[in-house]
């Protein structure tokens, strides 16, 4: 369901969604992801999960009315990506690959930046075959899968869940890191 872009770098999707928050973590979780998300993440309203390539296409099929539009691709160039934004905040992200001792690695690194000063920041370091998936938080991990809708929070405005009822919200952001050579 995904496309895939050939090279080395990162590819960025934004997953929009008629999914209820409820029907996106539950969607997380079976995709036998693995939670890595922090307190400065719980404190913007974001959910960080690292999983295998292999689940991101079930993972996206769970979740109804999911909507995979083309891939945003950083490439090579360590600057920042803006991929959600909303009123008040915004999602960034970088990407670059190294080599290590152990083989390719993919550093990811994603920020949430508030208007009034609030902040998550991490860096994380992948092998290949992993990617990273972003979604807004709740009360609970997972969210009852009755809740509709994600608590008001930096992450789930700057996602779109404020206009809700307009249009269809990004329920995910994906980072792919790709280590294929041109």
């Amino acid at each position: 369901m995904t496309i895939q872009v050939a090279g080395e770098g990162t590819e960025v999707h934004a997953i929009r969604s008629d999914a209820t928050i409820g029907e996106i973590h539950r969607a997380v979780v079976r995709s036998a992801a693995r939670r890595l998300t922090g307190d400065a993440d719980e404190a913007v309203g974001l959910e960080l999960a690292v999983l295998d390539v292999e689940g991101i296409d079930a993972m996206i099929r769970a979740q109804t009315g999911a909507d995979v539009t083309v891939p945003e691709w950083l490439g090579i160039p360590v600057r920042w990506h803006r991929v959600a934004a909303g009123p008040a905040s915004m999602i960034l992200v970088r990407s670059w690959p190294m080599i290590t001792e152990l083989g390719p690695r993919a550093v990811v690194e994603y920020k949430v930046v508030t208007s009034d000063g609030g902040a998550a920041h991490r860096e994380l370091l992948l092998v290949p075959g992993q990617a990273v998936v972003l979604v807004p938080g709740a009360a609970s991990w997972p969210a009852d899968p009755e809740l509709q809708e994600p608590p008001s929070s930096p992450t789930a405005a700057a996602m779109g869940w404020s206009h809700r009822r307009s249009e269809a919200v990004i329920g995910m952001i994906l980072l792919v890191p790709r280590f294929e050579p041109l």
